[in-house]
């Protein structure tokens, strides 16, 4: 009966222990903290995202760029207005003739003699004159053309680095999310741990009351408790900096409480890696953005080619002049006001090569985009492949993962017991529980790594909120 009442007692803090063994220690969150869902994080981090913000301001400048190139081919309207002083009056000099006189009156048979010359102002010193000129180009060798294309593009360039840093925002957010629940997880075990060695130490204790163990055993009973205390301590921690992490991406307080909805489980991946690669192909911004930039590089060499060729344009002047400020004329001018309309051709023959090696320039750069156009592509597979391989690494690992913890927590299980009728030593329980507390950790590590291959595995093949 004695024996019996010395079982039940060392029985009741082990049944304790597995009571409380799966309870969690993350349930009493503060009332006050938001629970997120992954879908919620990503529309806020997106809202709130600084440097989407920037990528709209590109996609602005973009726009007002191809507004001012089209603008070049409209006329334009300028005016000058010109005050000049000269150093005298313009005069003109007339001279005067007459027929010589011979005393018996003209002889017309003798020229004309001049005999003085007279001076005649013609104009004053002060002369303004206003001009008002419309312009109006009609042939530029296609520079202007060239210019409203390449605007066009970069507005098309700047839409897709906005997908692309859109993508990066949503993969940083569940980069974070899954941050916390992985962290959360690790603190859960930590927790587990201590109080399996809390559990432990009261029966090594009562054991060494009874005579029936020594004061090693207790002592190293302890010492393992206190390492799982120092883990689960170095767990808390790493838990608050993945929600400062979470709150520094949605942009809220660091310090602000946050709950997320746990969502860190398997689910099946139906599709192949060709089907991945398809998608990294027809999706990826990176390979959108590249195609974009070869054909600004097209673009660039049409343009640096119109050096090759004249430039035609029309000009219709408005012209006023006078001798004051109000250009109304003058005592010499009555016609103050005239106009004009001309067409002038404008060709550069000889300019030392500069336009052939403007071109070869820009034909330098076309190249250098297709090159970085298979540079990208072939990056983008390896990315691909990289991460769909990663995760089905993962996969398996949650299988076996899931087979050592149902094997460990046997051997916990069947350890305690030994230990309790004294069949077994202190030291195969410590052994029993770290190793079930390592299968725990690699069982959630392994969830978390499946979870954020897949994450990575939506980006690389260009995917958005939406995913696979």
């Amino acid at each position: 009966m004695k024996d019996l009442k010395k079982t039940v007692a060392y029985l009741i803090p082990s049944a304790l222990m597995l009571l409380c063994l799966y309870a969690s220690p993350l349930t009493a969150a503060a009332s006050d903290a938001v629970v997120f869902t992954l879908p919620e994080s990503v529309a806020m981090a997106l809202e709130k995202s600084l440097s989407l913000d920037s990528a709209d301001k590109v996609i602005e400048k973009a726009e007002w760029e191809k507004r001012r190139a089209f603008k070049g081919f409209l006329p334009t309207l300028s005016g000058a207005y010109t005050y000049t002083r000269l150093g005298e009056a313009p005069a003109s000099s007339a001279v005067e003739y007459h027929a010589l006189n011979t005393g018996g009156g003209v002889n017309s048979l003798y020229p004309l003699i001049p005999t003085c010359a007279k001076r005649v102002t013609v104009g004053t010193e002060d002369n303004f004159q206003a001009r008002l000129t419309l312009a109006q180009p009609l042939f530029t060798g296609f520079k202007l053309t060239s210019s409203y294309e390449l605007a066009k593009i970069g507005i098309d360039v700047s839409k897709v680095d906005k997908e692309r840093e859109t993508l990066d925002v949503i993969l940083k957010v569940k980069e974070s999310y899954f941050g916390i629940l992985q962290a959360e997880k690790a603190a859960q075990v930590a927790e587990q741990a201590v109080r399996q060695f809390e559990a432990h130490v009261n029966v090594a204790r009562n054991f060494f009351n009874e005579g029936m163990s020594t004061k090693n055993q207790v002592l190293e009973a302890e010492l393992n408790r206190a390492e799982a205390i120092q883990a689960r301590i170095k767990s808390e921690n790493l838990l608050s900096l993945a929600k400062a992490r979470f709150n520094n991406i949605l942009r809220r307080p660091l310090d602000a409480p946050v709950r997320v909805e746990d969502i860190l489980a398997y689910k099946p991946f139906h599709h192949d890696l060709p089907y991945c690669l398809d998608q990294a192909m027809t999706f990826r911004p990176e390979i959108k953005a590249i195609h974009l930039r070869i054909n600004m590089a097209k673009e660039q060499v049409r343009f640096s080619r119109a050096g090759y060729y004249p430039t035609v344009a029309l000009a219709a002047n408005q012209t006023w002049r006078g001798d004051s400020y109000r250009v109304k004329g003058s005592a010499y001018i009555d016609d103050y006001t005239s106009w004009d309309v001309m067409v002038g051709m404008n060709w550069e023959f000889w300019n030392w090569l500069k336009t052939r090696d403007a071109v070869r320039s820009s034909k330098a750069d076309r190249d250098m985009a297709y090159n970085g156009l298979m540079q990208i592509t072939d990056g983008v597979r390896l990315e691909v492949n990289h991460y769909y391989l990663s995760l089905k690494e993962a996969e398996k690992q949650i299988f076996v993962a899931e087979k050592a913890i149902e094997g460990a927590e046997e051997n916990y299980l069947m350890s305690e017991e030994r230990y309790k009728v004294q069949i077994g030593t202190s030291t195969e329980v410590i052994d029993a529980a770290t190793l079930l507390t390592a299968a725990r950790r690699r069982y959630y590590d392994a969830l978390y790594s499946y979870n954020l291959a897949w994450a990575n595995l939506e980006r690389v093949m260009g995917l958005g909120r939406d995913g696979i």
